[in-house]
């Protein structure tokens, strides 16, 4: 996602004037992007406990587990950093928040927010990590699919994404001043981040590098390879007269994330390019911004619908975590039935001993008939 102090939110001194196009970027910002990050809460919070139920801790699953947690950190900063202040400029409600926190907010919850969006996509390159390597190194897989080392890079990522993000809280500062009838907390900008060495190795190259083209790149390279070895896979148990298993399955739902993951974030190249460029017209700002934004907010919320509507384990954790014991009472039913099913029926091969002799003296007793010649 852009620059929230930049392009989402116009901060003005006094005098706030709407822009002609306001009424469009209000309905994104605001109605478009709430309901999304209110869906998308709630679906990160019903996925991650679902997730939770899983008793055989499969490490696709605790990574599923942290991108959820990094998907809900990401929706709850975008609703409180996006959505209610622009809700508060363009309708004048709550505006002691807009006036007295909003500055606080961009200043220092900035960062975190910063390194949510960073974390849902990294954490999504580690899901898509464990699953290329059961797809495409079966013979490494038994030895890295191990939750520790699952652990070990969820970690290491959060550490690098912290380090990498440090220099954000140093970018900007709240100033005080007097209005007409009341006093306003302004961001400023720091000098650090008015240099333009920052602005264009930072800001620009490294944040494009990290937020944009490397998670694209790396994603787009494992996924084609992955479709390849599912579809070899698919022939090979095709051949064999087996349908897909529960492995597959699993590359199913990663396949659909990646998938629609490149298909949001690619608009955010152009809003990358346009903001190295530092020429911003009206039409970018007011249109294609919370365009992008929103396309963004719902690559995060998507998840746990992609989960419910492909992921057949996930549906059976999450009928057990609705229905309860009834659930699992019911599915093990099932499974004996199949199991009963699918046994034959043994015939038996005793022979009868009575039906032997009588067969034999009939033999006996029987003329023979010769043929005529």
């Amino acid at each position: 996602m852009a620059n929230i102090g930049e392009d989402n939110i116009t901060i003005l001194d006094c005098d706030e004037s709407k822009n002609p196009a306001w009424e469009y970027k209000y309905a994104f910002t605001v109605w478009v992007m709430g309901a999304i990050c209110v869906f998308g809460i709630m679906g990160n919070v019903m996925a991650y406990f679902v997730l939770l139920q899983d008793k055989t801790k499969l490490v696709h699953f605790y990574l599923l587990r942290s991108l959820s947690c990094a998907d809900f950190c990401f929706l709850t900063s975008t609703f409180f950093m996006v959505v209610v202040p622009n809700f508060c400029l363009n309708t004048g409600q709550c505006i002691v928040f807009y006036h007295g926190i909003y500055a606080y907010m961009e200043a220092y919850m900035w960062p975190f927010h910063s390194m949510a969006n960073t974390a849902s996509k990294w954490f999504l390159i580690l899901v898509a990590t464990e699953r290329f390597i059961a797809m495409c190194r079966p013979y490494q897989y038994t030895t890295l699919n191990n939750m520790k080392y699952a652990q070990y890079g969820v970690v290491v990522l959060t550490v690098f994404l912290l380090i990498y993000n440090t220099p954000k809280f140093f970018e900007a500062y709240v100033e005080h001043i007097n209005c007409t009838d009341y006093s306003k907390a302004v961001l400023r900008f720091t000098d650090l981040a008015k240099t333009h060495s920052y602005k264009v190795v930072y800001t620009a190259v490294f944040d494009f590098m990290v937020y944009v083209l490397c998670p694209l790149l790396i994603l787009l390279v494992m996924n084609a390879k992955i479709i390849m070895a599912l579809r070899q896979q698919r022939l090979s148990r095709k051949r064999m007269g087996r349908g897909d298993n529960y492995d597959t399955n699993i590359t199913m739902v990663l396949v659909i994330n990646v998938l629609v993951f490149i298909t949001c974030q690619l608009p955010s190249i152009s809003v990358a390019v346009y903001n190295a460029i530092g020429e911003k017209s009206e039409t970018y700002q007011n249109y294609f911004v919370p365009f992008n934004n929103a396309l963004v907010t719902l690559n995060c919320a998507i998840n746990p619908i992609i989960y419910c509507t492909v992921g057949r384990r996930f549906r059976q954790l999450m009928k057990e975590c609705l229905c309860g014991k009834q659930a699992a009472k019911y599915k093990k039913k099932r499974q004996k039935q199949k199991s009963e099913v699918s046994i034959p029926k043994t015939t038996s091969t005793t022979v009868d001993l009575d039906c032997v002799k009588t067969c034999d003296k009939n033999a006996q007793t029987k003329p023979l008939v010769q043929n005529s010649v």
